[in-house]
Order: C-alpha cells, then structure tokens, then sequence
C-alpha cells in the first residue's frame, strides 16, 4: 500500500495501519522520524501502516511494536 492510501475492512472501518499512517501524517511525522524517537526500525513501521504482520516472529511482537508506535 502507498503512504496516504486508507485500506478499510469489510465494515468500510479504516484498517489499524491505515489509522497509524492518518494520525502520523496529520502530526506532521515521517516514518524516519517516528523511526528516530521511538527506536523501532524503519521496515517495521512501514509493516505496520501496511497491516504486514506476517514477518513478526509471533503476534505478540507485533502488538508490542504497535503499542510503541
């Protein structure tokens, strides 16, 4: 997915990478910004605003990572 394209779910509901991706860009942040302040990877955030959980060892992680964000 393209930064600034909103993936919705079958209820028309912005996904949860979409609703990251709209509250950063409303803020005025980068993803190498938000990379910067909150030590998670650049490749990780951008897995996250693309609701791309698939390379996180265990969902667990993904929760935690989401949670920082």
């Amino acid at each position: 997915m393209r930064e600034g394209v909103a993936a919705r779910g079958r209820d028309g509901s912005r996904s949860l990478g979409a609703q990251f991706t709209a509250v950063r860009q409303k803020r005025g942040l980068t993803l190498e910004k938000v990379a910067s302040e909150t030590h998670i990877r650049l490749q990780r955030l951008r897995e996250i605003e693309r609701d791309d959980l698939s390379r996180f060892a265990h969902p667990s992680y993904a929760r935690m990572f989401a949670m920082d964000y």
